[in-house]
């Protein structure tokens, strides 16, 4: 059983991570040009989307994501090409997700363990499934319409 303490390592751990990713593109690579700002989600916000998703927490590297620059990520995941990972389009991801797969003859249920990350043009969702893998930086699937199956796309499983 792990402790308080062990949990909030386990967090400073994700968010350093975080950083280098934070410094890698205010650097401006790779293949980006450099960003200068991020705007993180409140813990209000954060807790509408645990709230939104059905959930009593997060994975640590997803709510650390959210609180470093889950509004606005300076360009990475950018709005306007289809793709959506920021907040406030994150509270509607697991309904949207639901729909997919009901447009899609069920091919899978969304369980208790599932949490949507982000979805690409109401055809295709992201998701962590922490119920394997690590719990504070479980693996990500990836379900697109027709598919029968979600397809594993990174992370131990």
């Amino acid at each position: 059983m792990s402790s308080a303490g062990d949990e909030e390592q386990a967090v400073l751990v994700e968010c350093e991570v975080l950083e280098q990713v934070q410094d890698l593109l205010r650097a401006g690579g790779p293949r980006a040009r450099p960003v200068r700002s991020f705007a993180g989600c409140t813990s209000a916000e954060i807790e509408a989307v645990i709230a939104a998703q059905s959930l009593q927490q997060l994975p640590a590297v997803y709510r650390c994501f959210l609180a470093r620059m889950g509004k606005d990520a300076g360009g990475f995941l950018a709005r306007g090409d289809g793709a959506e990972y920021l907040y406030p389009e994150v509270l509607n991801f697991r309904q949207l997700a639901n729909q997919i797969l009901e447009q899609n003859g069920h091919p899978f249920a969304l369980e208790q363990h599932h949490l949507v990350i982000g979805e690409y043009l109401s055809q295709q969702f992201h998701f962590l499934n922490w119920r394997t893998g690590n719990i504070d930086d479980p693996p990500v699937w990836t379900y697109l319409e027709n598919y029968v199956a979600p397809v594993h796309l990174a992370g131990t499983n």
